[in-house]
């Protein structure tokens, strides 16, 4: 039986879609506010629930899709506004140098999470305990986001 939802993810730019919706909203409202703390700390918490929702057995490829979409839109929303934070933290001379070093630890995990990923998957024969140390890691950023700034 055909659902309206699975028409709607029939498309594989939604995820991209849903992120660059994500973006707008979530980035506008922390620069309305002025407050980068919990769009940050808030979104990695919803990113990490939604990307955990996408392993969950009983639901259809249409629900997974759907999960991703909302992992999609809070996970793209917390990169932008993240960068907002650098600035505001780091002044004068020490500014990019820091904004420098942040940048080095971000694309190093592009080598240490596919990394980490391959490991726990050959180790468990499972992607799912992979996705879970994802958002493991997710909440962590989360937590350390909200009580650390």
């Amino acid at each position: 039986m055909f659902s309206p939802i699975d028409g709607i993810f029939e498309d594989p730019a939604t995820g991209s879609a849903a992120g660059a919706l994500g973006i707008l909203v979530l980035a506008r409202s922390s620069d309305r506010r002025r407050e980068r703390r919990w769009h940050v700390g808030g979104s990695c918490l919803a990113a990490a629930a939604a990307f955990a929702g996408t392993t969950l057995p009983e639901h259809s490829i249409a629900h997974a899709l759907l999960a991703f979409c909302v992992f999609s839109f809070f996970m793209s929303a917390a990169i932008i506004v993240f960068w907002a934070i650098p600035p505001t933290c780091l002044a004068g001379p020490a500014a990019p140098v820091g904004i420098a070093l942040v940048s080095s630890l971000g694309i190093s995990g592009g080598f240490v999470s596919p990394t980490l990923v391959g490991v726990v998957r050959t180790a468990t024969g499972s992607a799912d305990a992979a996705v879970y140390l994802l958002c493991a890691l997710l909440v962590l950023c989360g937590l350390l986001t909200l009580l650390a700034l």
